[in-house]
């Protein structure tokens, strides 16, 4: 395991950042400083009221275990992380490999779990798989704590305090959300030896999204972006969608929503 301190940049600074760059992808652009809502209530459904309190990247395998084989002696558990991360009372929210060694499919993982000394105290990740019969993404709930190849996630007490609250509307060009996000966070700190690192919750009200759903383990090497795309399956689905996740300004290994965070563990 590796640790790494990250640059700790004011909550001003990082919302000029973010409002300065994403005027040139969406019409409608309101960064602010707010108190974090309860995102333990309605819509967001988290495991944890707030977003501060020991605020930690956690960034467990690699997508190299994924493609361009899976190596599927990549085994994790959640439990483990919150104790690598010091945290003993607290929640963590992001992203994973469902343990397919446990449920016999692939699976992509919406993490969302609190922990307390070392045991569940709320499971309400949710696993999304292919349903190769019927053409659609299933979605079933997580009994355990395992996970498989890769997670990257944000962890934290769970505590009430400031967030940055960030508003987009009206998109002006093409991409996605947290990829603007990073290159926002790239343009201002990509050129300092500590990283900058953002973690939290996205809501989208209105329109439509494309999201991919992992099938089952492909028999032959995915090594071509031609190969990617005939293998991954893409849905679209309708607002409301609640996304959990970080973005790193850049990779603190080589140089490299929204409460500001001290510190990244990599596995």
């Amino acid at each position: 395991m590796s640790e790494f301190v990250l640059h700790k940049p004011s909550y001003h600074e990082v919302s000029a950042a973010l409002e300065s760059h994403l005027k040139d992808c969406f019409e409608s652009v309101k960064c602010s400083i707010t108190d974090c809502p309860d995102l333990s209530d309605t819509p967001f459904c988290l495991t944890l009221k707030g977003l501060c309190g020991k605020g930690t990247i956690c960034d467990v395998g690699s997508f190299d275990y994924l493609l361009p084989v899976p190596k599927t002696d990549r085994h994790y558990d959640l439990l483990d992380v919150f104790k690598s991360a010091g945290i003993t009372v607290g929640a963590v929210i992001g992203a994973g490999a469902g343990p397919f060694f446990l449920t016999g499919s692939n699976s992509e993982m919406v993490i969302n779990i609190s922990s307390e000394n070392g045991k569940v105290s709320k499971n309400s990740s949710l696993l999304g798989s292919y349903d190769k019969e019927n053409n659609k993404p299933l979605i079933t709930k997580a009994d355990n704590t395992k996970f498989a190849l890769l997670g990257q996630m944000y962890m934290c007490e769970g505590k009430s305090g400031p967030v940055i609250e960030l508003c987009v509307s009206g998109r002006i060009r093409d991409g996605k959300l947290d990829a603007m996000i990073r290159e926002a966070l790239h343009k201002k700190y990509g050129h300092l030896s500590s990283s900058v690192g953002l973690g939290g919750v996205i809501i989208q009200e209105k329109g439509k999204s494309l999201y991919h759903v992992l099938p089952e383990f492909s028999q032959e090497p995915i090594d071509s972006n031609e190969k990617l795309r005939n293998w991954i399956k893409m849905f679209e689905m309708e607002s409301p969608v609640i996304s959990v996740g970080i973005v790193v300004s850049h990779d603190p290994v080589s140089c490299f929503y929204y409460s500001l965070l001290q510190v990244c563990l990599t596995y």
